[in-house]
């Protein structure tokens, strides 16, 4: 988690780095060119402040601006996500993010001051630009400079909403067209879906119910990064998650998520008994394999995948419902688990997948609880 937390941050600092530094160039640009053409290249040299605003010195001040504001960037964005994001609509998020933008360009605006007012290292003389800056410029280029920042801002949020939308892991390769055509990939897939359902969403109500799967996916949400998963889809009460099935990524993500979410789920506990008078619990079908892959739609474009593979998960999640067993997975996955990681592993007996003409070899994947763990040997 602190690993992830400093790489976001840096991303954000360089992304800002790089913007502020554009900004500038534009503008710097823009001033030569304005300049050359009312031949005032010479009165340039001997006026402090357009020296000055033609100087490389501009491209470190854009530097210092974009590392803090980018800094203050990522830490108003993820500050409000955490404690606001579930409880207020996003319009209400954006107003709410704006206005912590300007306040954190007021505070980056405060520290650039400080940075020329007290640190000696320009060829000029500061407290005299400073004065004569006041009564310069004109007022337009702090609107210019606010207009700019806000903008970027909104564009950079709503490219995070796409990247939200379809998932880190996807956006930059649909981007790249990498499933305009259908390809085959080997994929993990794990289906969740909540036990009694029927029997509670009658009991709360549609309204409560609803709000109670919101908080649900809320904690999965918080432990997507850490088992290192792909959300592929909600549907009503069950949710899809996905791996690429890369070296050990089964071993140490995927078998263990539908615990991880149990675990995040009983945290909240009494948050949950609280407001409504249960705690949810999840069951779980684990199956991996080839796959297809392809993007879907035009109005509304989404990746889809299709395949036995999805289909047997989807059954395995459901046999795990009608057994009462958190976890049911196939043969194949027991064929690839190199360990237990503190699981007890149970051949079930041959059970009949609904919609499947082959009986499939299913087994239940429990944590340990003072039982041997032991793999069950493949025949």
């Amino acid at each position: 988690m602190i690993r992830r937390f400093f790489k976001e941050w840096f991303l954000s600092a360089i992304a800002w780095v790089i913007i502020t530094n554009l900004y500038a160039l534009a503008i710097i640009t823009n001033l030569k060119i304005l300049l050359s053409v009312a031949h005032l290249n010479d009165a340039t040299a001997s006026n402090e402040i357009l020296s000055y605003a033609t100087s490389n010195y501009q491209f470190l001040e854009a530097t210092v601006f974009g590392l803090i504001f980018g800094s203050l960037f990522f830490l108003i964005n993820r500050l409000i996500d955490r404690l606001f994001a579930p409880k207020l609509p996003f319009g209400k998020i954006i107003v709410l993010k704006t206005i912590m933008y300007l306040v954190a360009m007021a505070v980056v605006f405060f520290i650039m001051w400080g940075i020329l007012r007290f640190l000696y290292f320009y060829p000029i003389d500061v407290h005299k630009l400073m004065q004569e800056s006041r009564e310069a410029i004109d007022p337009g280029a702090y609107i210019s400079i606010l207009i700019f920042i806000l903008f970027t801002s909104a564009l950079v949020n709503f490219l995070i909403q796409v990247v939200y939308k379809f998932g880190p892991k996807i956006v930059f390769p649909m981007m790249m067209g990498k499933y305009h055509k259908p390809r085959s990939e080997d994929r993990i897939f794990l289906f969740l879906d909540l036990k009694d359902s029927t029997g509670i969403a009658e009991e709360l109500g549609h309204m409560k119910y609803s709000r109670l799967l919101q908080d649900c996916y809320h904690d999965l949400n918080k432990i997507v990064f850490k088992v290192n998963t792909e959300i592929y889809q909600y549907v009503g009460d069950e949710v899809v998650l996905t791996w690429v099935n890369k070296k050990d990524y089964l071993n140490k993500y995927a078998i263990k998520t539908t615990f991880e979410f149990k675990r995040q789920i009983e945290k909240r506990r009494h948050y949950y008994l609280k407001n409504y008078g249960l705690v949810p619990e999840f069951k779980g079908g684990l199956n991996l394999g080839k796959v297809s892959v392809a993007e879907i739609g035009e109005i509304k474009r989404d990746i889809a995948y299709h395949g036995d593979v999805i289909n047997t998960a989807s059954r395995l999640q459901e046999a795990a419902k009608q057994y009462g067993k958190n976890l049911m997975v196939s043969r194949k996955v027991i064929d690839e688990l190199s360990e237990n990681n503190g699981f007890y592993i149970e051949e079930m007996p041959t059970i009949e997948l609904k919609g499947k003409k082959k009986k499939v070899d299913v087994f239940c994947v429990e944590e340990f609880s003072g039982k041997e763990a032991e793999k069950v040997p493949v025949a």
